[in-house]
């Protein structure tokens, strides 16, 4: 009998850990404070990838220097109703036209796109003035018959677009009793439920399960985009507070370094969504954080990541989870699954360079690593190590 180490890798190709960038708030929206142009500081998806849009900002500040980077965009479907000019600010908006499904799909190479709400939240007014009285967020008042709503809004946007969700996020992380039960009922094979973790180690920066049968993957958020940007803003005094922080190994890099030492996923907090109506920016967003966001990428090109979408993120951690790997005879393996998607589709560390599958004579070849071979894309079924004899 043939004796072979197998492993199921904790993310794709063995990587150390995962990244991934997580962009909220993408809307045909621009925020303009009067008398200003639309430009990329005010802009949230209105100009889509033109030259002044914020994400041709993003490209040619960011993107461009960094083409590992992968992530998802969290779109809320029709948060651009929600908004109205006041005497301080001009509120430019357009329809999910064809011309701004177009340039959802121009981007779809590096990004995917995820549910973050129908209308989002809502702003009341007293009077002209532009500061709000009372904001409201989506998930936090939603009802049981709001189901049907919902479901007919998101299989509207996919018909038009051809861009279905796997995933979501509650708009500012809130939600009320009934939102784990509506987004189970949808179907979401996994969320963003809670940011308490951002920017620090705990028990909640690994990934979870929730809803009512606790079978929604739920991602933590574990770094704010804007983290670098915060140490920028200090005062002497706080800057001298951070180096202490930075000599006892409690600083930002040291924070990055030890998650990914952990193997804790790095998921970067962003917003498309920039200038509100009310005159506040809002924090994190891309256009103010693009220098902290270039020395976050760059501190990460010194680990060995895998840049990835949420869904592939999601979707990896599931099939590791539900998996098993079972010993059998004549040199041969058994991966089994039973997880919600229709077949795992994981990375096995191996103590050969070769297996085959008897079913189908299927051959894979393993990539050298130190512990051993790597194989990629592996589903359920039985494989054998005796390649001659298969």
């Amino acid at each position: 009998m043939i004796h072979m180490r197998a492993k199921i890798c904790p993310y794709f190709d063995n990587h150390q850990s995962a990244c991934t960038l997580m962009i909220d708030d993408l809307a045909s929206v621009a925020v303009v404070p009067a008398g200003e142009k639309i430009s990329a500081k005010y802009d949230w998806g209105y100009l889509m990838d033109g030259p002044d849009s914020l994400y041709y900002f993003l490209e040619e500040q960011l993107l461009k220097a960094h083409p590992e980077i992968r992530g998802t965009v969290f779109l809320p479907l029709s948060s651009y109703k929600q908004l109205h000019s006041n005497e301080k600010y001009r509120v430019f908006t357009r329809t999910l036209d064809v011309e701004f499904m177009a340039f959802l799909n121009r981007i779809r190479s590096r990004f995917d796109f995820a549910f973050h709400g129908t209308w989002h939240s809502k702003a009341e007014y007293n009077g002209v003035h532009s500061t709000p009285a009372n904001i409201e967020l989506e998930f936090t008042v939603v009802k049981p018959p709001d189901i049907e709503r919902i479901r007919r809004e998101i299989d509207a946007f996919s018909s038009c677009s051809g861009i279905s969700f796997s995933g979501g996020k509650y708009p500012g992380y809130k939600n009320n009793e009934f939102a784990e039960t509506l987004i189970e009922e949808l179907g979401f094979l996994w969320w963003m439920s809670d940011a308490s973790m951002i920017n620090k180690i705990s028990k909640f920066s690994r990934h979870r399960y929730i809803g009512k049968g606790n079978i929604i993957l739920d991602l933590p958020t574990t770094i704010s985009g804007s983290l670098f940007a915060i140490i920028q803003e200090r005062k002497l005094k706080q800057a001298l507070r951070y180096l202490k922080k930075a000599i006892k190994g409690t600083s930002p890099t040291s924070l990055l370094d030890e998650l990914v030492q952990k193997q804790f996923p790095i998921t970067v907090q962003e917003h498309f969504q920039n200038q509100g109506p009310s005159g506040k920016r809002q924090k994190p967003n891309v256009f103010d954080d693009i220098q902290s966001l270039k020395m976050l990428f760059d501190h990460f090109r010194k680990f060995d990541l895998w840049y990835c979408t949420c869904s592939e993120l999601a979707a990896y951690l599931e099939n590791a989870d539900h998996a098993v790997i079972h010993a059998r005879n004549d040199g041969e393996f058994e991966l089994t699954y039973t997880g919600r998607y229709s077949d795992c589709s994981l990375s096995l560390l191996l103590s050969t360079e070769k297996i085959i599958r008897p079913d189908n004579r299927k051959l894979y070849t393993g990539r050298p690593v130190h512990e051993g071979y790597v194989f990629n894309g592996l589903g359920r079924g039985i494989y054998s190590y005796n390649i001659e004899q298969s």
